[in-house]
């Protein structure tokens, strides 16, 4: 390894990681992973690593792997604090390339082959730790594809990578720029059943949906739900009964039951 010590906090070297939290890593074309398992899925993952900054303590006690090319820089942990801008204790951080994400064009051509379809949109969720945790439960039950809207927050900041335990590597998230017509189009033209979760209680009981073999679980925005404009774009409004006067769920509890049903009662048919 190409392993870098590091005690100046001024070195230029290590630029790539400093003020973290100030950064728009998005515009830069970049994203950080933090901690071991992270680090672990990205070097796994098709995307090349950039350059690694560790803790002197996490070196000498994990074992970590990159290619010879990678420059691994090492410092103490206080410095390494000083260089991000935030409480520093994950011992590993790594930068890479920032993934692609495919359109409405690479989505089409995707669902056009298949006979079942399975998909979670979300036009505009604002949080990003929400996000994450969506994403990876989308991962770990199935479905086949997701979908955020230009008003979505970034699936790829530090907050929704970690929350999503690096499940968006190796796992295609469609950004749709134009996404009312999308699925007006999805329903139309490859008979796409869009089934909207809301609070209400003329919704259908999500106990008694039968969902059809291409269906897809609209959500909307955590706080202001689902905009007017996609009102006319659904086949069926669900719903989670709610007990003990509980007003609702956090959106990406809800997002797990929700799509823990859809996906199982799919494969049941």
């Amino acid at each position: 390894m190409n392993i870098i010590g590091i005690s100046d906090i001024g070195d230029k070297r290590i630029d790539s990681y400093r003020n973290l939290r100030d950064r728009d890593l998005k515009r830069e074309g970049l994203i950080i992973t933090e901690g071991r398992l992270l680090f672990e899925r990205l070097a796994n993952s098709i995307h090349k690593i950039q350059s690694v900054l560790c803790s002197s303590k996490f070196f000498k006690n994990t074992e970590i792997t990159v290619p010879s090319d990678v420059p691994v820089y090492v410092g103490d942990e206080s410095l390494i604090e000083q260089i991000a801008g935030f409480n520093f204790h994950r011992g590993i951080l790594a930068i890479s390339e920032r993934p692609s994400m495919p359109g409405a064009y690479e989505l089409e051509q995707a669902i056009s082959f298949r006979d079942s379809v399975s998909m979670v949109i979300c036009p505009s969720a604002g949080n990003s730790e929400n996000l994450g945790v969506l994403i990876r439960t989308s991962v770990a039950l199935g479905v086949d594809f997701l979908v955020i809207g230009p008003e979505s927050c970034d699936p790829y900041t530090r907050i929704a990578l970690r929350a999503g335990m690096g499940a968006q590597f190796g796992y295609p998230i469609y950004l749709v720029h134009e996404l009312c017509p999308f699925i007006e189009k999805m329903r139309i033209k490859y008979g796409l059943r869009v089934y909207a979760t809301v609070l209400s209680g003329e919704a259908v009981d999500l106990e008694y949906v039968n969902f059809d073999i291409r269906s897809a679980l609209l959500f909307g925005n955590e706080y202001d739900g689902i905009d007017e404009e996609f009102y006319k774009l659904f086949d069926h409004e669900i719903t989670i009964p709610m007990k003990n006067n509980t007003d609702s769920l956090n959106l990406s509890v809800s997002a797990g039951i929700f799509i823990y049903k859809m996906t199982e009662k799919r494969e049941k048919k």
